[in-house]
């Protein structure tokens, strides 16, 4: 995982998305370094409150919704 450990949100994001996804991305980093079967998942709640604040990111925070509801992330 280590091509994944300098990756981080981009500028032009809000600071708030930003923050939602450096955290989203740090637990990711956790997971696969401790060999987890998931992050946990307020923070994933938490990235998709923070993008379904802005117009521009709700359809994105939408699909990580169903995405997570399906079961294909959570059970």
């Amino acid at each position: 995982m280590s091509k994944y450990k300098d990756k981080k949100a981009a500028k032009f994001l809000p600071k708030e998305v930003q923050d939602a996804i450096n955290s989203f991305l740090k637990q990711f980093l956790i997971m696969s370094e401790y060999e987890l079967d998931e992050i946990p998942r307020e923070y994933g709640v938490n990235l998709i409150k923070t993008l379904s604040k802005y117009p521009e990111y709700r359809l994105l925070a939408e699909e990580l919704l169903e995405t997570m509801t399906r079961g294909d992330i959570y059970d």
